[in-house]
């Protein structure tokens, strides 16, 4: 079994932690650390076990407090939930279980910022299968504003194209028509990205919707309110660690389309054996 080393106390600060299924999280790290330029980041992809999307609530809240825990083991300011399926479903048992950890999701800021740019009240919302059928930007919405008519549209191609590469022409844009035509009511006047990836198709998106659509992404206004619940900026070198659950070598090629720039290259750890080493040691329960 692997021998996996306990961060120590000599770390010069504190982390904001960002984990997502895979790589597409990178498109909210990347907004995060040009908000936060002199903040230290962990990001954490469970690239072994995406997509979450199709999976069950039960499966992705266990692989969601999974990796809360290996990240709760270092000093954080925080934890950034980047996956849309994550942030629909498992929210609750994330906050149940780490009470003292200030914990944020993309679902709430980004159906916050859908109610401010709607005129019409009428939203769409893209997303993978579990975040559409989980009903949560409906109901984020409707906290704001019970009057706006929220249609869910599941894309489930969208995440292999974008890691494929394949951003722009005629296979991405008849991807985007495949799931967008004729389903976007002309009363529609706002559309969210309700997955990390979809922003790399954001141009595509916009051609077939037209350029009457607002587009929102929720990485913006999660960072505007992640600054009203972190402390001072703390001094010293801006670090970011990566962890990665499959190859590293895979996930510094596509994600440096995510990030923006070259990708550091990630730690590859083995969550679901760190986790059975957990149990079988202390005995704890991770449910």
């Amino acid at each position: 079994m692997a021998n996996y080393a306990m961060p120590g106390s000599a770390m010069l600060s504190s982390y904001i932690a960002v984990f997502d299924s895979g790589i597409g999280g990178l498109t909210v790290l990347s907004v995060l650390r040009h908000t936060y330029p002199n903040r230290s980041f962990l990001y954490l992809g469970d690239t072994a076990r995406v997509p979450y999307g199709t999976k069950s609530p039960e499966v992705v809240t266990q692989y969601a407090l999974e990796s809360a825990w290996f990240l709760s083991r270092f000093p954080l300011d925080a934890i950034v939930v980047a996956c849309n399926t994550v942030s629909a479903v498992a929210m609750p048992a994330l906050h149940a279980t780490y009470p003292d950890i200030p914990i944020f999701g993309v679902v709430g800021p980004g159906a916050r910022a859908a109610v401010e740019a709607t005129r019409s009240k009428q939203i769409a919302v893209l997303g993978t299968e579990g975040t559409i059928a989980s009903g949560a930007y409906r109901k984020a919405v409707h906290a704001n504003d019970p009057e706006i008519e929220v249609t869910g549209i599941a894309c489930p191609l969208f995440v292999p194209l974008v890691e494929e590469g394949i951003l722009s022409g005629q296979i991405a844009k008849l991807a985007v028509e495949h799931y967008l035509a004729g389903k976007i009511a002309k009363e529609i006047d706002t559309v969210v990205l309700g997955c990390t990836h979809y922003p790399l198709l954001r141009e595509v998106i916009q051609e077939v919707v037209g350029p009457q659509i607002k587009i929102v992404d929720s990485a913006a206004p999660l960072a505007q309110e992640l600054s009203a619940h972190l402390p001072a900026a703390p001094r010293g070198e801006a670090r970011l660690r990566i962890f990665t659950t499959d190859s590293p070598e895979r996930f510094m090629r596509i994600g440096a389309r995510f990030l923006g720039s070259a990708v550091v290259e990630p730690t590859r750890i083995n969550l679901e054996e760190m986790i059975y080493a957990k149990r079988l040691v202390g005995g704890e329960d991770m449910a």
